[in-house]
């Protein structure tokens, strides 16, 4: 078994004609995702597990103007006592798509509820999260511009800046995204790739290192919003 510090990013939007201009547009939460991908390493990673973090609950800010996508604004803000470690549901629901994205190449693991509230612990304390000194986490997206790509096998049509604030430290990365409007609603799914050493956290190691998670972890994003 793994810990980890998990740490939720938002990502890219785009506009369309179909968009009032400066609307502010509602994620649906239900069909929408903000997630952690962390991987297991060490020469007995068959003994551990990835892991997926997801937002239990969210703010977010989004809009966008008609015909001018890197005008585009969004913003989000969680509680961090408010993450949800390895829900079932959760890992079966979006495991394709994270393999699509070339996240993942092996579904996860079934992680025991007794071991998913260690984790969770684990995770929001002084070593990790500390939660209790700093219980927000918050992200926003800057710089977006077209640009055609692939991530694994999800193509990508956006290229931005993503700043993250974990542990009052903020981190700026590269997230690419594909985007799309579909039946009057927007779509946005979106992957970057992060190092826990970004905000001075050692990787969760155990048994000499021989169970361990890798430095690098992906924050994976999938929503729908409407005006």
């Amino acid at each position: 078994m793994t810990r980890l510090l998990p740490v939720l990013f938002l990502t890219a939007s785009a506009l369309s004609a179909q968009a009032p201009p400066g609307e502010e547009l509602r994620v649906a939460e239900g069909e929408s995702v903000f997630a952690v991908v962390t991987h297991k390493g060490g020469f007995a990673a068959g003994l551990a597990h990835n892991h997926l973090i997801a937002a239990g609950g969210y703010a977010v800010t989004l809009s966008c103007a008609p015909d001018a996508a890197q005008t585009a604004s969004f913003e989000i803000e969680l509680d961090a006592a408010g993450l949800v470690v390895d829900d079932p549901a959760l890992q079966e629901a979006w495991y394709p798509r994270l393999e699509l994205a070339g996240i993942l190449d092996e579904p996860f693991e079934e992680v025991p509820d007794k071991d998913r509230s260690k984790i969770r612990e684990s995770m929001l304390s002084k070593k990790q999260l500390d939660a209790e000194s700093h219980p927000k986490i918050r992200a926003s997206l800057t710089g977006l511009a077209p640009e055609e790509g692939e991530v694994g096998g999800l193509k990508t049509s956006w290229r931005g800046d993503l700043s993250l604030e974990v542990l009052g430290k903020t981190v700026v990365k590269p997230v690419t995204a594909a985007v799309a409007w579909n039946d009057g609603r927007l779509e946005v799914e979106a992957v970057a790739a992060f190092a826990f050493s970004d905000f001075g956290i050692k990787p969760f190691s155990a048994m000499l290192g021989a169970v361990k998670n890798r430095d690098e972890f992906h924050v994976y994003v999938s929503f729908k919003a409407s005006p």
